[in-house]
Parts: structure tokens; sequence; C-alpha cells
């Protein structure tokens, strides 16, 4: 058994590699918590560097979430469903993750569904310089799984590899040949 001494020094390294570990990258409770078993740390020691952390606000699952989700839709082009399982991965609450995935739609002016369309297509045009000079069967197949990597949900994705297709065929960007309408 560990006298108080060897505790405190147990809490203090235990909260110095924490520490190290967050000036890194801001990590959900349950992230930290692994890392700090991985590194041999005492459970008592873990527990109470992770409430001092929560309570000197250093360690905030909804921050994290919330921060997540806004980079992952921002500069990824993901859709809610997958913010939201990848956070629960990351060992965030069921609430507190779809919160942070759902939350930008469901307080929006517009209906989410018109919101996730607008998003694909905008993902898609983006992308579509890669497709130029493909046959349209090719480029539907392509861009449906861009989407649905992403987490779009498949009637969202395929109005909008329809919206973006059709686009591209208007100005004749699409090779020649099969035209891809039928998507069966």
């Amino acid at each position: 058994m560990k006298d108080r001494g060897e505790e405190a020094e147990d809490h203090g390294a235990c909260r110095k590699k924490a520490m190290d570990l967050l000036a890194v990258r801001e990590r959900t409770e349950e992230e930290l918590r692994h890392r700090l078993i991985r590194a041999d740390y005492s459970h008592p020691a873990i527990e109470r560097t992770l409430e001092v952390l929560k309570a000197e606000n250093l360690l905030d699952d909804r921050r994290f979430a919330e921060q997540f989700a806004e980079e992952r839709r921002e500069n990824r082009g993901h859709a809610p469903v997958r913010i939201e399982h990848e956070l629960r991965k990351r060992g965030v609450d069921r609430e507190t993750a779809h919160s942070a995935a759902w939350g930008p739609y469901e307080r929006a002016d517009a209906d989410p569904d018109t919101r996730l369309l607008d998003e694909a297509i905008e993902l898609l045009r983006e992308r579509s310089r890669r497709y130029r000079g493909l046959e349209a069967v090719t480029v539907r197949r392509r861009m449906a799984g861009v989407l649905g990597r992403a987490g779009y949900p498949a009637g969202v994705a395929m109005d909008a590899v329809d919206s973006v297709v059709e686009d591209m065929q208007s100005r004749g960007l699409l090779a020649d040949g099969e035209d891809g309408s039928d998507r069966g």
C-alpha cells in the first residue's frame, strides 16, 4: 500500500503526463484515461487526475465534441451520422455526441435534410474536377462512395449525386457514352 507521499508523487507524475497529452491536442476523458492506463499509472492517480482536470476545465467532453464535430463538418465534409459515431468511439456519451453532431442542424432555420443536401452538393462540387472526362456511371459510383464514407443518408447522397452529375453533363465535363441516369 502506498503512503500519502507516494500517492501524491504518483498523482503529480500522472497529472504531468496528462497535461503533456492535452498540450498535443484536446482529448476526451476516455481517451485520456486509456493513455494514462497504458502509461502504467495507478487507478486512483488516474481518477484523481481526471477529476482535477475536469474541475479546472482542462478536460471537457462537451467542448471536445463540439470542436471535433465542427472540424469534421467544415474540413472533412462529414455528415452528422459519421460524426456522432466517431465521437461515441472516442468515449463521448450518447447525448453529448448526438448534440454535437446534430445540434447545428436542429438549430438551423432550414430543414435538416435540405441543409445536408446542400452540404453534400457542395462537397461533390469541390471534388468535381477529379471526375472530368469520366463516364457518368463511373462518376455516380465514385461520388456515391464519397458521400457514403462521409456518412450522408442514401437518399440525400443520391439526390446530391444526381444534381452534380446533371450539372457536369450539361456543361460537357463528362465523357460521352452511357449517361448513367439509370442508377440500377
